[in-house]
């Protein structure tokens, strides 16, 4: 995954959403991987409920279209021990997908689409050696 930056955080708890939307992100912004505008442009959406997918009842996919502000793609995760809600469902993984192009993007989309339905026959999968393996060998191109 040397050009996807991956990063992982595990938190007690959060409050809210937005909240666990940048702590998700943290290191990404942190290492200027993407930027404040592009992280408005997923709170935006999400207020508007037109990109956002939550998956298996409990893990939400974050993302907004390519933009000047993903610097390098990214997929940044937080696990929280006592769920947040978003939208009114409680949400306990999240994912925050930062993507340069339209082919980068929908290859985000379904390598996460394809790992929350691995990962609910397999909740060990949400284990960080264990996702930065799975990840590993399905975005060494990305």
């Amino acid at each position: 995954m040397s050009n996807v930056l991956f990063t992982y955080r595990e938190r007690t708890s959060v409050e809210g959403w937005e909240t666990a939307l940048y702590e998700a992100a943290h290191e990404a912004y942190q290492q200027r991987a993407i930027g404040s505008i592009y992280l408005k442009d997923i709170v935006d959406h999400a207020d508007a409920l037109n990109t956002q997918l939550v998956m298996n009842g409990n893990t939400v996919i974050w993302h907004a279209p390519p933009s000047e502000h993903v610097r390098k793609n990214t997929l940044a995760f937080l696990k929280v021990d006592a769920p947040f809600t978003f939208h009114q469902r409680p949400i306990k993984h999240a994912f925050v997908i930062g993507a340069q192009t339209e082919e980068g993007y929908r290859r985000f989309l379904k390598t996460l689409v394809d790992f929350t339905t691995e990962a609910y026959a397999d909740g060990r999968l949400y284990d960080k050696p264990r996702m930065e393996r799975w990840f590993e060998k399905r975005l060494t191109k990305a």
